[in-house]
Parts: C-alpha cells; sequence; structure tokens
C-alpha cells in the first residue's frame, strides 16, 4: 500500500513539474515566428547574371516551341565567341512529372541528358488531421508555369551545369524529350564564368547596414519543389517548432524524402529593411555518418558568391544541430533589399563527385578482372586448387594491388570531408580489406570469387553499395533563419524538458479516449505492408469509403502473417487482412479460417477487371478464397546501348537466349535469369514457368496424388532450363541483377517489378539506355511463342470468424475497384516518390498509373499470357524436389531424366500424404473425396450462368 501510494505521489509531483515548467511549448517557440510569408508559386529556380547572357533565343511573341513525348525540336543559335558555355532552359511539361523523365540536349556534337520537372506545391498549408488528431500531409497539386534551370548532367551528383565548347558561329541546338511533352519558351546561352567568392562579392555590393529584421521560416512551409514527394514531416521533439505533445505536428522538412541530388525546395520570405543578413540553419543529418551532405544554396534563383554552392551539412546523428553560412570562418551576410524574395535549397554531391566517378572505375576494373578469373577457372572453381594466375593473366597482381591502393587514396580522400574514419565510407575500406586478402594468397584467386567480385560481400558489390551510400543527400530542415545579430539558437531542447514533456504526454494518454476504438461496428483490416500504404489507405477509407457505406475501418500493420494463425486460435481475428503471400489464402482456406468469396453478391462483375488466372492459387475445387491486390511482372530487361554494341537484337525465344550466349561471354558478359538470384531453395515461379511453356505442367492429369514434373514435356522444359546454365554458361549465382545490368555486366535478364522499381528510379546513368520487352518463350511448330509465367503477388481476403463478413466484402469491393486502386497508386507517388509505384492487378487501374506508355504496353502483354499454378496441400514438395533436380543436373551432372524421376517420386509420397491428412485419402491410399483443379474461368463462368 505504502509502495502504491509512493507512485501516486511520485507521479503527481512530475505531473506538477511538467505542468508548471509549461513545457507544451517547445525550446523552438522561443524564436520570432514573424508574419506568415507569402507564397510565390513559380519556377524560376536558376536565373543568369544578365551580363553573361550570350544570346537569347525566343519563339514568336508570346509563344513556345512544342516538343511532343518522343518528339524533338531544332532550334538556331548565335555564338559570338568561342568558348565555354552553359545552357538555360524555360519550359513547362504537359503532364505531371512523377517518374523521371530526361531530356536530350545536343549542341555541336555534344550531348547531355538533362533531368525534367513539373513545379509541385502542397495543395494547402492548413493541415488535416487523423482521427487521432495527428496533422495529415497535404494533397499534391502541380503549379502551370514554366521552370527556368540550367542544363545538367541527369547521371551526376554534381550539380554543376553542363559546360559546353562552341566556336564562334551559328550552332543548331537539338532538345528531344522521350517521354513527355513540354513547352519551350526560351534558351539563353550563357558564359561560364566561376561565381566569385565572398569577399569578391561583398567588396562588389559596398557597405551598408546590417538587416534589422529576423526572418524565421519553418522548413515544412515551402512554397515550391521540384518533386511531388518532397514533404513535410511529423516529428515529436520539443525540440522543434512547432510541436504539441498531445499530437503529431508537421514541423520539418522530411529528409526521407528530400535525399536525391538535384531536388530542389524553394521558400519565400519578405523583407522589411533592407541589410546584410546572415543564414543559418536547424537541421538534422543522420544518414551518412562521418560525412557532410551538400546544399546548393540561391537566393533570387542566382548563388551570389561560391561559399553559396555546395554548403556542407555534417553528420549530426539523432539530435539536431545549428549550420550558418560562413566564409572563411565567419558569416557571411547577404545583402537583400526590401520586399519578397526566394531562397531555394537544391541537394548537391559536387564534392563527392570525384569520389563516386574513382570508385566506380575500380568496381569496373575489378569485375573485369573476375570475369577474367571466371573464364580461366570456370564457374565453379576448386577452393583447394592452386593457380599460377600471371601465368595466364599476366599483369593482374599488379593491377589488384593499384586497386587496393586506390582505394585506400579514396578512404583517405572522404576522411578529410568530416571525419578520418567516416562510417559512411566503410564499404571502401572493406572492398580494400577484400583485395589485401586475395593478395595474400594470390594462387588461390580463382578460387576467392566471393572476396573479388561474386556475392554481397565481393569487392564490387561493397563498392556499388558505396556508391549509392554516397550519392544520398537526406537533409532533414526545422527551420532557416535569416538575421544580422549572432545566432544563438538553442540546438536541442534540455533533459528536464524532454522528461516533463514525456511525464504530460504519459499522463494525456491514460487519459485519452481513443474514439475509434469506442466504435461498436468498426471494421478490423490488417494490412502487411509498410506503414505509409497503411496511412493512404486509413486517409482514403476516412474520406471515401466510410462517408459512402457508413461503415468505419480502422487498419492495423500485420508484422507477420504468423500474426493471422495465432488470433485465428484465440477468436481475436480482424475481420480483413491485406497483403497476403501468394499461398496463404489457400492454406488458410483449406483450414476454414477465411471465407469463400464466391458466396458474395458482385464477385464476378468485380473480376471482370481482372485477370481470371490471377485467382487460380486461390481456389480449392470451386471456392476461391482470395483476390489479388498486386501483380509481379516477369518481363525482359535490355541495355539497348549495349545490344547495339554486339549487334543484337532482344531475344524472342530461348533458342534465340543460347545463340546470343557466346557473343555475350566472348565480351564478358552473360544472361540473368530470376533462378540465379537464389542461393538456396529455387522458388517455385522461377523453374515451374519453362516446364509450362513447353506443354509440360506440375500435376498429372486428372490425378491429384500424383505430380507431372516427369512428363516428356515436361522434360523437354526443364532441360531447356538446365542446359542454359550446365552448356551456356548462365551465370548460376547473382547476388543483384539491378547492380550487374546498371554497369553492364549482364546486359539482359528476366526481371521482375522489384527490378524495374530499382533500375527506374535508382540508375540515372542509364536512363535512356534500356528497355523492357516480353519474356522469351517456347515456339511451337505454328511459329507460336508461348512465354507465359506466374504473376499473383499479394492477397486480400475475409476471415471466416468475422461478425462483419458482409461489410468487410463492400470494403474488398471498394478497394479492388479500378477508381480506387487508381487513386491509391497516384496518392502514393504523389505523396512517397516515383519509386513507391503500385502494381495494381486491376487491369484497368494499371492501365491508368504512372508507367511509361511504351513499359506498360509490354508488362500488360505479358500479363495476358499469364499462366497461374493451381495449389495443392503439397505444393510446396513440387517447389523443393524441382530446386534439387536442378542442383543435381547442373552442379552434379545428374541426367535430366534420372533427377526429374527422383523428383517425382518424391513429390507424389508428399502428394498422398497431405491429401490423406486433410481427409481426401483414407490410411490405405483409397479416394475418399475428389480432389479437384477447377480452371478460373470456369468457377466464374458457373457464377454468370447461376445469375441469368
Amino acid at each position: 500500500m505504502r509502495k502504491r501510494k509512493a507512485s501516486v505521489l511520485l507521479a503527481g509531483v512530475l505531473l506538477a513539474a511538467a505542468l508548471m515548467s509549461g513545457c507544451g511549448q517547445s525550446v523552438q517557440q522561443a524564436k520570432a515566428q514573424g508574419d506568415p510569408q507569402p507564397a510565390l508559386y513559380h519556377g524560376d529556380w536558376s536565373v543568369a547574371d544578365p551580363d553573361a547572357v550570350s544570346f537569347a533565343a525566343q519563339p514568336a511573341e508570346g509563344g513556345f516551341w512544342r516538343i511532343p513525348a518522343g518528339g524533338s525540336q531544332q532550334i538556331v543559335l548565335e555564338v559570338p565567341a568561342a568558348g565555354e558555355y552553359t545552357l538555360l532552359l524555360h519550359y513547362a511539361t504537359d503532364e505531371d512529372v512523377m517518374l523521371r523523365s530526361v531530356l536530350s540536349v545536343q549542341l555541336a556534337g555534344q550531348e547531355c541528358m538533362t533531368q525534367l520537372h513539373s513545379i509541385w506545391r502542397d495543395e494547402t498549408k492548413d493541415y488535416g488531421a487523423d482521427r487521432y488528431g495527428n496533422q495529415t500531409p497535404p494533397t499534391q497539386v502541380t503549379v502551370d508555369e514554366p521552370v527556368s534551370e540550367f542544363v545538367i548532367d541527369q547521371s551526376q551528383i554534381a550539380r554543376t551545369p553542363f559546360l559546353f565548347e562552341l566556336p564562334a558561329g551559328s550552332a543548331q541546338l537539338t532538345l528531344s524529350s522521350e517521354d513527355v511533352g513540354l513547352r519551350v519558351y526560351g534558351v539563353e546561352l550563357v558564359r561560364a564564368e566561376p561565381t566569385p567568392g565572398y569577399a569578391e562579392y561583398r567588396q562588389a555590393q559596398g557597405e551598408g547596414p546590417d538587416g534589422a529584421d529576423r526572418i524565421v521560416i519553418e522548413g515544412e512551409n515551402y512554397s515550391v519543389k521540384s518533386d511531388s514527394s518532397i514533404r513535410a514531416g511529423a516529428e515529436r521533439s520539443a525540440s522543434l517548432s512547432p510541436y504539441d505533445y498531445t499530437c503529431l505536428l508537421l514541423n520539418v522538412l522530411d529528409g526521407g524524402a528530400y535525399s536525391t541530388a538535384g531536388q530542389k525546395v524553394q521558400y519565400s520570405f519578405t523583407v522589411e529593411n533592407a541589410g546584410y543578413y546572415d543564414l543559418a540553419f536547424h537541421y538534422r543529418q543522420n544518414s551518412k555518418e562521418g560525412l557532410p551532405v551538400y546544399q546548393n544554396i540561391r537566393i533570387d534563383g542566382r548563388s551570389l558568391f561560391a561559399e553559396m554552392e555546395s554548403m556542407p551539412f555534417p553528420y549530426t546523428g539523432v539530435e539536431y544541430a545549428n549550420a550558418v553560412l560562413t566564409a572563411d570562418g565567419e558569416p557571411a551576410g547577404i545583402w537583400l533589399e526590401a520586399g519578397e524574395h526566394t531562397l531555394l535549397l537544391e541537394a548537391d554531391g559536387t564534392p563527392l563527385q570525384e569520389a563516386v566517378d574513382r570508385i566506380d572505375a575500380v568496381m569496373e576494373q575489378l569485375s573485369a578482372i573476375g570475369l577474367e578469373m571466371k573464364k580461366l577457372a570456370g564457374t565453379q572453381a576448386d577452393s583447394n586448387r592452386t593457380w599460377d594466375v600471371e601465368s595466364y593473366l599476366p599483369g593482374v597482381l599488379d593491377q589488384l594491388a593499384a586497386c587496393e591502393e586506390e582505394l585506400w587514396d579514396i578512404y583517405a580522400l572522404l576522411g578529410e570531408m568530416q571525419d578520418a574514419q567516416p562510417a559512411a565510407a566503410l564499404g571502401v575500406k572493406q572492398a580494400a580489406g577484400n583485395l589485401e586478402k586475395i593478395l595474400e594468397r594470390p594462387e588461390k584467386i580463382p578460387g576467392k570469387l566471393s572476396l573479388l567480385s561474386e556475392g554481397s560481400g565481393s569487392a564490387t558489390q561493397l563498392l556499388a553499395d558505396q556508391i549509392d551510400k554516397l550519392n544520398g543527400q537526406s537533409l532533414t530542415i526545422d527551420a532557416i533563419y535569416l538575421q544580422s545579430e549572432p545566432f544563438d539558437q538553442k540546438e536541442n531542447a534540455g533533459f528536464f524538458t524532454e522528461l516533463a514533456d514525456d511525464v504530460k504526454r504519459f499522463f494525456y494518454a491514460l487519459m485519452l479516449k481513443d474514439d475509434a476504438g469506442s466504435e461498436e461496428k468498426t471494421l478490423e483490416v490488417w494490412v502487411n505492408r509498410p506503414v505509409q500504404y497503411m496511412e493512404v489507405l486509413q486517409t482514403m477509407a476516412d474520406t471515401d469509403f466510410t462517408p459512402k457505406t457508413g461503415i468505419k475501418v480502422r487498419f492495423s500493420l500485420m508484422p507477420s502473417e504468423q500474426r493471422i494463425v495465432l488470433s485465428n486460435a484465440t477468436d481475436m481475428a480482424p475481420d480483413v487482412v491485406m497483403g497476403l503471400a501468394t499461398n496463404t489464402p489457400f492454406d488458410l482456406g483449406l483450414r476454414g479460417a477465411v471465407c469463400d468469396l464466391t458466396q458474395f453478391e458482385g464477385f464476378a462483375e468485380l473480376m471482370e477487371e481482372y485477370n481470371p488466372e490471377s485467382i487460380t492459387p486461390y481456389i480449392l475445387g470451386d471456392q476461391v478464397f482470395g483476390l489479388t491486390e498486386t501483380q509481379d511482372f516477369y518481363v525482359l530487361f535490355y541495355r539497348t546501348d549495349i545490344l547495339e554494341q554486339l549487334g543484337l537484337e532482344p531475344p524472342r525465344t530461348w533458342e534465340d537466349v543460347r545463340d546470343l550466349m557466346p557473343v555475350l561471354q566472348r565480351n564478358s558478359m552473360n544472361f540473368y535469369l530470376q533462378l540465379s538470384g537464389y542461393t538456396g531453395t529455387k522458388p517455385l515461379y522461377s523453374t515451374a514457368p519453362f516446364l509450362m511453356q513447353a506443354g509440360g505442367g506440375i500435376y498429372a492429369e486428372g490425378d491429384a496424388t500424383r505430380t507431372g514434373i516427369n512428363s516428356a514435356a515436361s522434360l523437354a522444359g526443364f532441360e531447356t532450363l538446365t542446359d542454359l546454365y550446365r552448356l551456356y554458361s548462365v551465370q548460376p549465382t547473382v547476388s543483384s541483377f539491378y547492380n550487374n545490368f546498371r554497369y553492364g555486366q549482364i546486359p539482359l535478364g528476366v526481371g521482375s517489378f522489384s527490378d524495374y522499381v530499382k533500375i527506374k528510379n535508382a540508375a540515372p546513368e542509364i536512363a535512356d539506355k534500356w528497355a523492357v520487352a516480353l519474356a522469351p518463350g517456347v515456339e511451337d511448330e505454328n511459329g507460336v511463342i508461348h512465354n507465359g509465367t506466374t504473376g499473383a503477388s499479394s492477397a486480400c481476403a475475409i476471415m471466416s470468424g468475422s461478425e462483419m463478413q458482409q461489410e468487410s466484402w463492400e470494403f474488398l469491393q471498394w478497394w479492388l475497384s479500378a477508381e480506387v486502386q487508381t487513386t491509391f497508386g497516384n496518392t502514393l507517388q504523389t505523396t512517397y516518390g516515383p519509386e513507391y509505384l503500385w502494381n495494381s492487378a486491376n487491369i484497368e487501374a494499371f492501365s491508368q498509373l504512372n508507367f511509361p506508355k511504351e513499359d506498360r504496353e509490354v508488362i500488360l502483354e505479358q500479363w495476358s499470357q499469364m499462366k497461374e499454378i493451381n495449389r495443392h496441400p503439397a505444393l510446396y514438395a513440387v517447389e523443393r524436389e524441382l530446386s534439387n533436380a536442378w542442383q543435381k543436373v547442373v552442379d552434379e551432372n545428374t541426367p535430366a531424366r534420372i533427377a526429374l524421376d527422383e523428383a517425382a517420386a518424391n513429390v507424389d509420397r508428399e502428394f498422398r500424404r497431405k491429401l490423406a491428412e486433410f481427409g481426401y485419402l483414407d490410411a490405405e491410399g483409397n479416394v475418399l473425396t475428389a480432389y479437384e483443379y477447377v480452371p478460373a474461368q470456369q468457377i466464374l463462368e458457373s457464377l454468370s450462368d447461376e445469375k441469368d
């Protein structure tokens, strides 16, 4: 009893201290907020010095040059004198740019690929709130105004204008756009001149008074931005402003979204009194330990002095810090006239470009050495054998030693930027260590390719990951300050302030009544996806589904599908589950845990928007236990530039792949199959399509106790697969198709949706050098190519124990409709970035999502050939045994017929055991209930017949 009284007394004391401290106010609330700043919605991101403009090309007054998607425009420029020039473009895109789009700029035999942008802004700064009072990001909209920016090589993290070396006289400029139409309002030819240093700027500006204003610009209060995904973030910290301990407020520029070189945010502000103003930032940089990130700063579109270019923001960890724009260690005052101004920040990586280029060169050299070693020793080199590598590859040891020395030099270079041993450059150090180990035993090098060029821990993979790390420029900004007085803003709230605030929040949480939880009828939906997806879902349901139906919905994250089994056993299951793996609805339905969806009105009508094959994995008899949310696709990725150099065409059949393998091998290149991405058990989706394309299949005809993987047709398909590895040397293990494709080591292969997202968004240097085509297949005697693959990716289902099954079905009808799927996909991208592509299984919705037209047509055509696999209680055995058979044939040279017969015997035994377990066979193997594979189309047709 005394302990309880003491606890209550202590809590009361802490609460009183919290209330007396007034810590609901943040430390940052002490800063002067000033009047609301004006919002200047324009895209004058770069403005040229009028004295440096040598020639300006403009169409007829009030007009523009129109460049359609896939089209081009020629413009004649007059160059007054030979020299180096930059180009400033004034343009507007015809459509909202969410995916990376580039413009080809050709001038005097020189070409630069520059990125195109739309001007984006928040629809409102009057932020909405969710059911808990937390502010939610606003809708993103575009501004129909021209963008003004210099032509910059989009493959570089250095954000410096591209230099054109031009002779005097007329020069033809050609602008070509691949995937987006645009209107060009003008082009300025600008002499390349160095930006003056601060001392020169100050001397030219002259004397003047210190600014009398104190201007505070909140990080989240940007006017416009270059990407829809750049957004305000909400953090619960008394160190930030605005802040409220009772809820989350949008109070920072989110570094998770503002993280890529070339991204821009523009703020607008008003100066009441002209004068010199110092510029300071309250920020956090926790992405590069031991290294800074960099920002270019422009006032009214111009970097006024060199110190405004590549301003460093050192690593801060989890805390916030202050950074002041300085010159020679002293604050660099900026002269601002009275009136409205803009301040633009651009994520920049110029100081890191040299290190990235040198790492890239080393990586290419190591990859080439690794391929030569593989030619020497084969793909399965004996780790115990010794080699005199110098006699086979003269000079290779010197090359490796030079690469090691170069990596240590690069590591030292990066160490000069902030910390002598930057953790963010650890990949360079580890790669150098790998080479050091290799050179200790050079006679073993061919057997140690895992240290050199193959696998996740190889030197080449470590360097590829390091480049990605260096490319990132993540920066979170709480506030920006313009003032002339010494900057002494406190960086972080004190310990007692944070403690008192935690106490207030604790007691507030105890008193908080969850309005959503108090509802008698709330649909519980578990989502097996990241929190960003759930947040968009909750907002859409609250603003669209609930008002239309009156059904309240609460979404919860489901970190593991095991929770479904446990919750079902304890009668605490949700009503609906989303984001399930392809096999889960069948497994749950087999055990009576989820509903047969064909019983609900409108099932057949909803399926009209989907490929019937997509529900095949969820069928048991004539019941369907799930619906497909997203579909994967397996298409051919190929480097257009490399295939053109080699004189090759994209293969249409596996015979074509066999024909091009010698050419690839002669050039130290290879082909990729999904199977190569796995070192253990090979997934069924990577082996079964070969059997089905050849006319074979997984199951014996009319007999659920036997498999069909050892039929004559299946054998032919399986041999096609194994021969590609055994006879034509397709690389059996590829740690990252994305990296190998990006760097040209594997210029073509069959990849998936995840590969597409990576290549599309994280390989800007090959943006115009790759394409997709239909996956290769098997050509029959009539000339028809069978290239079907699987496709179902994730599913949703209704739990059989739900007391709201009809409401659950209404929710699924809403969620899976074309309109909602389209809105969800577009909202994801505008809110979180182009990498958040939504591969909706709804064909109509996918046709409207933001995929490039040519790619979308290929994907839809591949989907039309989709061939899914009916489930069996023991289908896992087929996956395991096909994988084992492949390994026996490829690694042990076992004949394919013997390997498949052994696999089939094991599968048949497991088929019978599982069918007996679920009551389809008795103990003697006699059929009690027929287990049938019913085609999806047959189920849908029967539903239509019943309705008629």
